[in-house]
C-alpha cells in the first residue's frame, strides 16, 4: 500500500474499529500546560489529548468507504498530506472527538458543523486553502489550539475568530 494514501488514527484500547477518519476520548494534560503560563506547542497538546488511545493506520481510501463506524471508540485522526479537498463534516458530529489534523492538503473550507465538535481540543489545518473560517467554531469552548498558519487567512479573519475564541491559543 503506498504511504501517500495512509491515515492515522488513535482509538481507545480494546475497541475494533472498521472507519479511521474519527476520533474520541481525551485526557486532561493539556490544559495543565496553559494555566501554568507556559506557552503549549501542538505536540504537547496533541500528546496530552491523545493519551491513552492505541496509533492505528489505515488506507485513507478504505476508510473513506467504509463510513463513520463505532465513532465512540476513536480519540484522534491525522489526514495531513492526503490531497483532501474537504474534511466530512460528519466528523465533526463525533462525541468525543479531541484532535483533528488536517494539515497539507488542498482544503478550501470548513464546514459550519465544525461548531459540533464540542470535545475538539486541537484543530490543526496548516498549509491548507482556507480563505475563511466558520463562525461556528466559537462554540468550541474545549478547543485549546486552532493551528491556521499557511492558509490564505485575512489578519480580520484570524482577529474574529480570536474574539470568538479568547482561550484558544490561535496560530496565524
Amino acid at each position: 500500500m503506498d504511504s501517500t494514501n495512509r491515515i492515522v488514527m488513535w482509538r481507545r484500547a480494546g475497541m475494533v474499529l472498521v472507519v479511521l477518519l474519527l476520533l474520541g476520548a481525551a485526557a486532561g494534560g493539556a490544559v495543565l500546560l496553559l494555566r501554568q503560563g507556559r506557552e503549549p506547542d501542538a505536540a504537547a497538546l496533541r500528546e496530552a489529548a491523545l493519551a491513552g488511545c492505541e496509533r492505528v493506520e489505515t488506507d485513507a481510501r478504505e476508510a473513506l468507504l467504509t463510513g463513520l463506524r463505532y465513532a465512540d471508540s476513536v480519540c484522534g485522526v491525522d489526514m495531513s498530506g492526503q490531497q483532501f479537498v474537504e474534511i466530512p463534516d460528519g466528523m465533526f458530529r463525533l462525541r468525543e472527538l479531541s484532535v483533528l489534523q488536517a494539515n497539507g492538503n488542498f482544503i478550501t473550507s470548513l464546514p459550519a458543523t465544525a461548531g459540533d465538535a464540542r470535545s475538539l481540543r486541537l484543530l490543526e489545518v496548516r498549509d491548507n486553502k482556507l480563505k475563511s473560517l466558520p463562525r461556528e467554531l466559537g462554540r468550541l469552548r474545549e478547543l485549546q489550539l486552532l493551528d491556521v498558519r499557511g492558509n490564505p487567512l485575512s489578519e480580520a479573519e484570524v482577529a474574529t475568530m480570536r474574539a470568538l475564541l479568547p482561550e484558544t491559543l490561535v496560530l496565524f
